[in-house]
């Protein structure tokens, strides 16, 4: 089945977070239906009930694309807030590829899980793959802790259960491969693991 020129230019935004980073979503069209503190809704045009509030920058780390030998990068987002006038809560607004209180957007994360099991790398490689920084810890320079520390945060980044019943490469190997299965099956596993983790 041949792809229309609007499915593959929809899939080259997927594939690409920097894509992302450079939209400017209106204030409108990002607004949340409701609260996420209160539950209390939108309201209509005349008495809305979560205003705009402003802007705040963010990074986010790791590769724009999941080609290989694509370089790591800091990408700078503006993220959109938003304030309930009811309770008083802020909420910032993330791209699909970002999850509260990480630094990697997620398809660097599943990217990273991927290289390191079914890519056979080494932990150390796939943090030269993954990570903007050339830097390593001199305790141990042959490994990545993120790894681990991702692995132990796997519903807040996925919304994946904790108990897969594995652990360690195992478990990042069913993690990247629970990725790959959201995403398009004519993809590499590759580019499947980086796109799945969009599609939560």
């Amino acid at each position: 089945m041949k792809q229309s020129e609007s499915q593959i230019n929809l899939l080259n935004a997927i594939i690409d977070v920097k894509f992302f980073a450079e939209l400017d979503v209106g204030v409108e069209e990002a607004r949340p239906t409701a609260c996420a503190q209160c539950g209390i809704g939108v309201g209509c045009v005349g008495s809305l009930r979560i205003h705009g509030h402003g802007k705040r920058s963010r990074d986010a780390l790791g590769p724009r694309c999941a080609a290989p030998g694509s370089k790591a990068e800091i990408i700078g987002l503006m993220l959109r807030r938003y304030r309930c006038i009811v309770c008083g809560h802020v909420m910032t607004i993330l791209p699909p590829f970002l999850a509260r209180y990480f630094r990697y957007t997620t398809a660097a994360i599943a990217l990273a899980f991927w290289l390191w099991t079914s890519g056979g790398l080494s932990a150390s490689e796939t943090r030269r793959q993954v990570s903007p920084w050339s830097l390593r810890g001199l305790c141990e320079p042959h490994r990545w802790r993120s790894l681990g520390r991702w692995l132990d945060r796997l519903d807040d980044l996925f919304a994946l259960p904790q108990e897969l019943g594995e652990s360690g490469r195992d478990l990042a190997r069913r993690s990247a491969h629970l990725m790959s299965a959201r995403a398009p099956p004519k993809f590499s596993s590759r580019l499947r693991a980086f796109v799945g983790a969009q599609l939560r």
